[in-house]
């Protein structure tokens, strides 16, 4: 009796596991095609300028900035921790202090930020612009996964 009490409790346990496990979403990694938010001068600012991933290889990242004025050339290179995907973010998941990409339609560049305040469908966002410490109040169509 002991015996099969113990197997039930153990496969209830298994089965438990098996589907916590696969049902744990795992970051897509980064691919060809994928857009991007990339850094164009890391510790240069805020600026998170879109583009699109030509390459993979290891730890480096060949992207194609959607706008190449001002760039060096319409390629780069970059650290793919230099590299987020565009991904909106999904209001279900977005927390108070959580790190954020911020890109409303009249802003030129994205820019990396931390959510301040919640407030139903509308969102604080506090972030850097140059030297300048802005907050800005958003919808969902503006906030992009970080990470």
């Amino acid at each position: 009796m002991i015996h099969s009490k113990t197997s039930r409790i153990v496969l209830l346990l298994a089965t438990v596991l098996f589907f916590a496990f696969i049902s744990c979403k795992k970051e897509d990694p980064l691919k060809e095609g994928d857009l991007v938010f990339c850094q164009d001068d890391p510790g240069e600012g805020n600026f998170w300028e879109p583009a699109k991933v030509v390459k993979v290889e290891n730890e480096t990242v060949t992207i194609a900035w959607d706008d190449t004025f001002m760039k060096d050339g319409p390629e780069a290179q970059k650290s793919i921790s230099e590299v987020v995907k565009r991904q909106q973010a999904d209001p279900k998941k977005v927390k108070e202090n959580m790190a954020i990409i911020i890109h409303p339609p009249v802003f030129l560049y994205p820019y990396k930020g931390i959510i301040e305040k919640v407030m139903g469908d509308r969102y604080i966002v506090r972030y850097k612009s140059g030297s300048v410490e802005r907050h800005d109040t958003v919808d969902i169509t503006s906030l992009y996964k970080y990470k």
